[in-house]
């Protein structure tokens, strides 16, 4: 990778293009799923001092926003307290949905928090550990589909 003159490699507040990668799924089910938690920026000072001082393996909790004005399916990432700390991506919120509904749990930890030294989109990274419906592939249908 070479970063030139009009490249950041990722490191400017304003690059926003991420990868995410594909879950992992078990065929009983049990899927796994790391993700960076959007929305940090636009959350309070409280927040942002919370996540600067969160550590690997912390146990974070999933809240549905059905009344988000922006994504009816949007999901709140939130401490062990109740102060929200962000949302999952869009794109990865129908498929976390289908994880809280599944009756066998989740679990959401910390894979890596870091602080104001970080750009906002840095800030956490975290680990989706549950359960979907057997034979459930994420991230499939006509709004995935790709064309040639």
């Amino acid at each position: 990778f070479h970063r030139g003159p009009d490249r950041s490699g990722g490191q400017r507040v304003g690059d926003t293009i991420e990868l995410v990668p594909m879950p992992w799924v078990a065929t009983d089910g049990a899927v796994s799923q790391l993700f960076l938690v959007h929305g940090v920026r636009h959350r309070s000072a409280e927040a942002q001092d919370r996540i600067a001082h969160l550590n690997p393996r912390d146990r974070l909790v999933l809240r549905t926003d059905p009344d988000n004005p922006v994504n009816a399916l949007a999901v709140q990432v939130e401490d062990s307290d109740g102060l929200t700390l962000g949302f999952v991506p869009d794109p990865l919120a129908e498929f976390i949905q289908d994880v809280l509904e599944d009756h066998r749990g989740y679990k959401l930890s910390v894979e890596q928090a870091n602080g104001a030294d970080a750009g906002y989109h840095f800030r956490l990274l975290v680990r989706l550990d549950g359960f979907v419906g057997p034979g459930e592939q994420p991230y499939t249908g006509l709004e995935w589909e790709t064309y040639q």
